[in-house]
C-alpha cells in the first residue's frame, strides 16, 4: 500500500533525543530551534511503531519543493545542519567538542 495511514509520532519535549538535539542546535547555531511536528509521514512513523523513538531534523523548508522537480536547500542551511549533527554525534558518542583543542 503506497498511501498507508500512519500514526503520528509525538515525542515528549523532555525526551533525551529532543533535549540532545536542542542542546546541539543551540551550541552550534547560538539560538533555540523551533520545535514542532512534521505534517506528513516519514520513516519516523515506521521506526516509532517498532519501538525506536525518532527525532526529525534537517535543513530547508518543505515549502521549497520537497521531493519535487525543483527541490533545493540553500548551502548555508546544509552547513548549519552539519554543525548541529556534528555536535550531537560528539555528545552521543563522547569525545572533544568540535573546535576544541
Amino acid at each position: 500500500m503506497i498511501h498507508q495511514i500512519l500514526e503520528p509520532v509525538n515525542l515528549p519535549l523532555d525526551h533525551p533525543g529532543v533535549a540532545g538535539l536542542r542542546a546541539a542546535f543551540i551550541d552550534a547555531l547560538g539560538r533555540a530551534p523551533e520545535l514542532g511536528c512534521l505534517p506528513g509521514p516519514c520513516d519516523a512513523n515506521i521506526m516509532n511503531e517498532k519501538g525506536h523513538p525518532t527525532v526529525i531534523f534537517g535543513p530547508g523548508d518543505l515549502s521549497w519543493g520537497a521531493h519535487g522537480t525543483n527541490e533545493y536547500v540553500p548551502t548555508d542551511q546544509v552547513i548549519a545542519a552539519c554543525k548541529v549533527y556534528a555536535g550531537l554525534i560528539v555528545d552521543l558518542c563522547g569525545g572533544p567538542a568540535p573546535g576544541a583543542s
